[in-house]
């Protein structure tokens, strides 16, 4: 089981809304595609940066933090 106790969004330029919105989005990926036999690790803290130029389109924004999310899952995994 994953359970995320919490998700920090900052995006300079967009309003609240948008950044809960940015992070609903991001957890309906996550629950889509966790693997389930990740095993019940605790992992303290995942960071996430990306470039502010690679778009402000929120859906490929949450693909992309959902990416990187799930690959240091699985590498903690290991």
């Amino acid at each position: 089981m994953i359970q995320i106790d919490e998700l920090q969004i900052r995006m300079p330029g967009k309003n609240n809304e948008e950044a809960i919105g940015l992070g609903r989005q991001v957890a309906e990926r996550l629950a889509d595609t966790v693997p389930e036999n990740s095993g019940n690790k605790h992992i303290p803290e995942i960071r996430v940066q990306l470039q502010s130029t690679i778009t402000n389109d929120t859906t490929q924004m949450a693909d992309r933090i959902a990416e990187q999310i799930i690959q240091q899952i699985k590498l903690a995994s290991l």
